[in-house]
């Protein structure tokens, strides 16, 4: 008995001792899980927009597409949200940077609750975020 709860408690020590994931890495991790589900109706096994860099720059330019709005416009920011926690912020980010800038603060904007709400880390794509705007980002100003 002795065994088996000291075997128990190295597991439970070694598990602690994992680093947490970064939110800014590729992959969903359960923050991130935990908001999407929460505020952008995403299932996992939803299936994924995200391909290679072209298929998520065409998920950006369809965010500037005046046409959108109600439930469209929600589509469109869900997919936003769930490519950024996919790929990952260094990718999302390096893709969000050949955009127009007009792109670019839609995109910004429209996901930006990722880290003002749930706090999630996201440092490359806030400072995209923090040039369209600088008041609302300087009382939080990302960290890299």
């Amino acid at each position: 008995m002795k065994v088996i709860f000291a075997f128990a408690v190295l597991i439970l020590l070694a598990s602690c001792a994992l680093p947490p994931h970064d939110d800014a890495r590729p992959g969903i991790n359960r923050a991130e899980a935990a908001a999407l589900k929460e505020n952008y109706y995403w299932r996992p096994g939803d299936p994924t927009a995200v391909g290679d860099d072209a298929s998520l720059e065409a998920l950006m330019r369809r965010s500037i597409n005046p046409g959108l709005d109600g439930e469209g416009a929600e589509l469109q920011i869900s997919r936003v949200a769930v490519a950024l926690a996919e790929v990952g912020d260094d990718r999302f980010c390096a893709v969000l940077s050949r955009q127009e800038p007009a792109e670019q603060k839609e995109v910004t904007d429209s996901i930006c609750y990722m880290w003002r709400h749930y706090e999630l880390r996201y440092p490359k794509t806030r400072v995209i975020h923090a040039k369209f705007n600088s008041q609302q980002e300087s009382s939080n100003p990302p960290t890299l």
